[in-house]
């Protein structure tokens, strides 16, 4: 699958926050290698991934959640 596509797929594919990020990149800078540099930027730092370890580890379903 060549870059462009990737991109467009990766694009569309976005929700929530993560949407808000492509929004806030320049138009000219929304090619995949940049788009995939700012989510990772925005939604896994480096220094958070011990965190989401531990939280992950540690979280327990409640009663009234699904799995799906």
């Amino acid at each position: 699958m060549g870059l462009q596509r990737q991109r467009i797929y990766l694009a569309v594919s976005l929700r929530g926050p993560a949407q808000g990020v492509l929004g806030n990149l320049a138009q000219a800078a929304r090619d995949y290698n940049t788009l995939l540099q700012a989510l990772e930027e925005r939604f896994a730092p480096p220094n958070q991934t011990e965190l989401y370890r531990v939280q992950f580890r540690d979280r327990r379903q409640e009663a009234s959640e699904t799995l799906g």
